[in-house]
């Protein structure tokens, strides 16, 4: 793997790692790193056909490899395709249990559809504050990789405020015995 294509991807100089993989893949077409990194590059770029076609390649030569699934959740989940976010999300933690990048994924999807269900308004309802918790309970699971621990921290700090309280629990609790009691 050329240094300076990474170098240049990581910098946000993407046209140019870009022009620099294409000349690597090229030469190697079959080498899952040069097309992993390419799709990631894509990705980054905004062109999301483009990353998913060298992604799953990627894909394709190394179908043990955690992250690269994980990567193609995180293309469907910036083009709104939450169920296969999900999909492919879920898939790198059959590869890799416990694998702190998909829960962080996993959780930014609940987050988003909490956000899409708030509406423009952002109105936190009680429905949308569950969805919110299970977005936090993933980012928990994510403490347990040490790689990905300090993001899920951050994750859970920006969140905690849109959580139902105990008391809206309780409160809601209460309102559905009632309801099962009277056979409503």
């Amino acid at each position: 793997m050329d240094d300076l294509a990474q170098c240049q991807a990581r910098a946000g100089n993407y046209d140019e790692a870009i022009s620099k993989l294409e000349q690597m893949i090229a030469k190697n077409p079959d080498d899952p790193e040069v097309n992993h990194i390419l799709g990631i590059a894509y990705m980054e770029k905004g062109d999301y056909s483009s990353a998913l076609k060298y992604m799953n390649k990627a894909k394709k030569l190394n179908p043990d490899n955690p992250k690269i699934y994980c990567d193609i959740a995180m293309v469907y989940l910036k083009k709104k395709d939450y169920t296969k976010a999900e999909k492919f999300a879920n898939i790198s933690l059959s590869k890799k249990p416990r694998y702190g990048y998909a829960y962080i994924i996993l959780g930014e999807v609940k987050e988003a559809k909490a956000r899409e269900s708030a509406g423009p308004k952002g109105e936190l309802t009680y429905n949308v504050k569950l969805i919110f918790e299970e977005a936090y309970n993933l980012y928990k699971k994510a403490l347990s990789d040490p790689d990905w621990c300090e993001q899920a921290k951050l994750k859970m700090k920006y969140i905690k405020d849109y959580l139902p309280t105990e008391e809206e629990k309780r409160t809601y609790e209460f309102l559905k015995k009632g309801r099962m009691d009277t056979g409503e």
